[in-house]
């Protein structure tokens, strides 16, 4: 029997993991499965939920498994986009009191979030124990406010990481970090199905909130929760951080979440910019789609462009995984009022906001349905996903069933369409499925499909199934960063992510794609020939 590492209570095992998963499991993974399985264990007293292994790996092992040059591939947003977002987040709450404060950034990476604090004179400092080869240097004296941003979750010694903070911060002092909490995310004897859980990310310990205040209490700290992410320890309130923690008493009674002015922020998940297509609404917090048009007006344009040689006025386009209807407004434009999409989008908060943005662009030739596609009728269940807290909320897949909200599925064959021009799906590997509820419509019409193929354990069924259909393919893979894109924004937030996708034409009308690598082998994947 494991013991806890926050309560010493008693823990069992929950589940066992890849060693390759990582956080955006949902999107597909980055690696391939590594065969290396990863054992989690779940407290039942604290409901601390950790990887007990990991425990025994020394520095180096970290540094050459998981903190590595391939890093960057799972988690591209702690380059730019998080230390930016710190940044802003500490100079609107403590921006105004700069002067009284000596800042430790612990676990900052890069040291990006320290670059741009010093440059709006912060007295600041980086320090970053995690993924070195050599042990780093621990800085001289203490600190009035530490930041600890993604740290908590890859933390093998938790205890000593409380310790360390509990030391180095002042009697009046604030450390304030982010972990997602595991509240009604974890649960005994159920799969560890929640995204956060990621050995190849380095989330190692998850914790319940319970579990936090523990950890805090066992070093003099009080605890302190904003939100689902973000969380405080203190000995005593600064000055400077009353007003924002003004219902937090020496007896740790936390903010409720809508008494919060944190959370008041994070209420307003959604925002209307100006695309290149026109006015959209938005999730602040959704890492790719919602990120790339608050960034860039746009996105994935590559995909955008090529819709544009692939339809016309008067075409009839089926869409599965329509999402916000970043692609929609823009397909819809194309086939003008004589053409027709078919735009199918399951999550619900997701359909509400595709809804609005068709009507925000006065379309009136989409047909827009809160249901999923598949090879039968019948219904599946999809996640409870919070659109307040960060997430990929393209990725989620219709094949991650459990607790939540039912939704229909229907086939593209039941819909008895007069023609169809193009199919453009993009379901989270559900991509077959969707193809195999649609022969009819595929045999009688042959359109073009278009559909998302960055699942490498389902590529080789899903191009054999395209085979079989007499159907030529071709890799199309669009960056999510476009030079020229409708912001004019050079800063490059996405590295080089592309979306992986196929483009398949009836091979017995096929026209010449030129600068695409047609897929002949089903074996082969998009970043390696067969």
């Amino acid at each position: 029997m494991v013991a806890c590492n926050v309560c010493g209570g008693a823990c069992t095992k929950v589940d066992a993991l890849d060693l390759n998963r990582s956080c955006d499991i949902g999107k597909g993974q980055v690696f391939s499965n590594s065969g290396i399985m990863v054992e989690y264990v779940y407290c039942h007293d604290c409901g601390f939920c950790f990887a007990p292994e990991f425990g025994n790996w020394q520095q180096e092992g970290f540094a050459h498994k998981i903190y590595n040059e391939d890093y960057l591939l799972v988690d591209p947003d702690y380059i730019e986009v998080r230390p930016s977002a710190n940044a802003k987040m500490l100079s609107q709450y403590f921006g105004f009191a700069k002067k009284q404060i000596r800042h430790l950034d612990y676990g900052g990476g890069s040291g990006r979030l320290v670059t741009l604090l010093l440059e709006s004179e912060w007295d600041s400092t980086s320090f970053d124990p995690y993924g070195q080869l050599t042990e780093a240097t621990m800085p001289d004296g203490s600190y009035n406010l530490i930041t600890a941003y993604e740290v908590f979750e890859h933390a093998a010694d938790v205890n000593g990481l409380a310790h360390v903070l509990a030391n180095l911060i002042e009697p009046s002092g604030l450390i304030l970090f982010s972990t997602l909490v595991s509240d009604e995310h974890i649960f005994p004897n159920k799969p560890l199905n929640w995204w956060y859980a990621a050995p190849r990310n380095g989330h190692i310990s998850l914790f319940s909130r319970k579990s936090l205040k523990l950890l805090g209490e066992k070093v003099g700290l009080n605890f302190f929760s904003f939100s689902e992410n973000l969380h405080a320890y203190y000995k005593n309130v600064p000055p400077w951080a009353q007003a924002l923690m003004k219902d937090c008493t020496a007896q740790n009674t936390p903010i409720e979440l809508q008494k919060s002015k944190m959370n008041n922020l994070n209420k307003n998940f959604n925002q209307l910019a100006q695309t290149r297509y026109g006015p959209m609404l938005y999730n602040r917090f959704d890492k790719y789609v919602g990120g790339s048009i608050a960034a860039y007006g746009e996105f994935s344009e590559g995909e955008a462009a090529m819709f544009g040689q692939l339809v016309s006025a008067g075409s009839l386009v089926i869409e599965a995984g329509a999402n916000i209807g970043a692609h929609t407004v823009h397909l819809a434009q194309l086939v003008g009022e004589q053409g027709a999409i078919y735009a199918f989008e399951p999550q619900r908060v997701v359909f509400q906001t595709l809804c609005a943005n068709l009507s925000l662009n006065q379309l009136v030739n989409v047909t827009a349905r809160q249901q999923g596609l598949g090879r039968s009728l019948g219904e599946m269940v999809l996640p409870n996903v919070d659109p307040r807290i960060e997430n990929n909320f393209g990725g989620l897949s219709l094949l991650q069933a459990g607790q939540g909200e039912k939704v229909a599925i229907v086939t593209i064959d039941s819909l008895a369409l007069p023609r169809c021009d193009l199919i453009k799906v993009d379901v989270e590997g559900m991509e077959e499925e969707v193809l195999a509820g649609a022969l009819n419509t595929i045999a009688q019409f042959r359109p073009t499909l278009y559909l998302e193929n960055d699942r490498v354990e389902k590529s080789a069924s899903l191009i054999r199934f395209l085979q079989s259909l007499n159907y030529k393919i071709w890799w199309h893979l669009s960056p999510l960063f476009n030079p020229n894109n409708f912001a004019k924004n050079s800063t490059n937030i996405f590295g080089s992510i592309v979306s992986i996708n196929i483009l398949c034409q009836p091979a017995e009308s096929a026209k010449p794609v030129n600068g695409l690598r047609e897929i002949l082998d089903a074996n082969e994947q998009w970043n390696r020939p067969a």
